[in-house]
């Protein structure tokens, strides 16, 4: 069973932040400051994430990009970036074995809460989370660094959806943006970029970014395999090999 260390109270935030149960009993950050969006929780059983997560079909944007439509389906996925886990849950929820790492022990609390109760109160249709979902707080580039050199079938897929900022209105309207981009430091390029060229060396088929639709590439080189567009974002694809490019065909 996924469990969340109920010493949660221990965790440093930042000025005008409370972590604690709302009235559901779910783990939640508040905003205590004026003109703050209402708390932060992760819910994979209700509201648009739930219904995200839930009806993620194998030929969306997101399963086509890691290659579940290939000829050779991943069985391993890395999620680098987890954040509040709605792709890692969606990817496990239809068969993947994932394991996803957050950084901040602020946003792996709230996490580890909505799996645990995703698991208990879920269902028949979340027990999937139990055996396919390792969530690890840690820094994703120490974890890589540790796999340096042993490309293989441990880590099939290297899944990256930096935080981005999000400009206008839209941003103001999505409350987990807002409390991510005030609890958590953005994160530099060059941090960002030797991300990505570890996870290159690791990966033993493709690593995947997400990135704004017109946002420029993670880095210049290598240039992504092909690009999956939706409304507004993308997922670059990198298909990897020992020899650094593969001919698999799959998008």
């Amino acid at each position: 069973m996924i469990k969340i260390p109920e010493a949660f109270e221990s965790l440093l935030l930042p000025e005008g932040f409370v972590l604690e149960r709302d009235k559901q009993g779910r783990l939640s950050l508040f905003d205590t400051r004026d003109d703050a969006p209402g708390p932060l929780c992760v819910d994979f059983l209700s509201g648009k994430t739930g219904w995200r997560v839930r009806d993620l079909a194998r030929g969306d944007l997101l399963p086509r990009a890691v290659g579940m439509k290939s000829k050779q389906p991943p069985r391993t996925l890395l999620d680098a970036t987890a954040g509040l886990g709605f792709d890692a849950a969606s990817l496990a929820l239809i068969g993947l074995d994932v394991t996803a790492i957050e950084q901040s022990p602020i946003v792996h609390a709230l996490l580890m809460d909505g799996l645990n109760r995703a698991i208990t109160l879920g269902g028949e249709g979340f027990t999937r989370l139990k055996s396919n979902l390792k969530v690890i707080c840690a820094d994703s580039r120490h974890f890589l660094r540790m796999h340096a050199g042993e490309r293989s079938s441990i880590l099939d897929v290297i899944y990256l959806d930096p935080m981005f900022p999000e400009a206008g209105k839209r941003a103001r309207s999505r409350k987990e943006m807002q409390h991510l981009q005030a609890i958590l430091p953005p994160q530099p390029a060059l941090e960002l970029q030797e991300l990505f060229q570890l996870a290159m060396g690791v990966a033993a088929r493709r690593v995947v970014v997400k990135r704004p639709l017109h946002a420029p590439e993670i880095a210049e080189n290598p240039p992504p395999s092909h690009c999956l567009k939706g409304k507004s974002v993308r997922f670059d694809v990198y298909i990897v090999t020992r020899g650094n490019r593969d001919t698999d065909p799959a998008v």
